[in-house]
């Protein structure tokens, strides 16, 4: 079960709520009885009894409200400090492609102090998948990066059908007259630098997270 961040509405919110709904409803009545007296030709002293009751009613009314938006400001500044924290654990562990001279890596790195959990990679080129996800399970804090390299070889062979697909595709439609660079060319180029990694994992306070292969972290839905 994916656990979100936005906590449910607190008792304290729901006995606040009450109270005012109920303070209303009391401050209303105080109005109609007033509006009776009026009709009723009730004498001024009755009146002037029912005003000062109703005025007090309103000022307890209006100090209930101005503690109920203090109590309301701090609830929000709270799920947004606990939003920040969870968001700051998150942003702690990555997981990218770089290059070693000619080689793809798939590298991480977990600048946490606890492990991430049921990792799972795709690669991608952009937005477009080139290959099946694989599943890292756990992984723990590391003082440095780490190169997986299981992972690697696996990218480097999608990596190789993708090319092979464009060579195919510039054989097959051969050029009346060369042109430089070779449109061919170009898309091997854009091909290499925007391969990427679309990254899945669950963080120790059992949030799940989404890290494109842009770099925006987001929380899975």
């Amino acid at each position: 079960m994916t656990r979100h961040s936005r906590r449910p509405t607190s008792s304290r919110t729901h006995l606040w709520n009450e109270v005012w709904f109920y303070g209303f409803l009391a401050f209303v009545g105080g109005l109609l009885l007033l509006a009776l007296g009026i009709a009723l030709k009730k004498d001024s002293g009755w009146r002037a009894a029912w005003g000062q009751w109703v005025g007090g009613l309103g000022s307890i009314v209006a100090a209930g409200t101005a503690v109920w938006i203090a109590v309301e400001g701090w609830r929000r500044s709270d799920e947004q400090r606990r939003a920040d924290q969870e968001r700051e654990l998150a942003s702690k562990f990555a997981v990218w492609i770089q290059w070693n001279g000619a080689d793809l890596e798939v590298a991480y790195y977990n600048s946490g102090a606890t492990p991430v959990f049921d990792v799972v990679v795709r690669p991608v080129i952009g937005s477009i998948n080139i290959g099946p996800p694989f599943g890292l399970r756990n992984l723990g804090p590391t003082q440095q990066t780490q190169v997986v390299t299981e992972l690697s070889e696996a990218f480097r062979g999608f990596l190789r059908i993708a090319l092979d697909e464009i060579q195919a595709s510039e054989s097959a439609h051969p050029r009346s007259e060369p042109a430089y660079p070779s449109p061919y060319l170009t898309r091997r180029l854009e091909l290499v630098n925007n391969v990427g990694v679309h990254l899945k994992f669950r963080d120790a306070s059992g949030i799940n997270w989404i890290r494109h292969a842009d770099g925006r972290l987001v929380q899975a839905k």
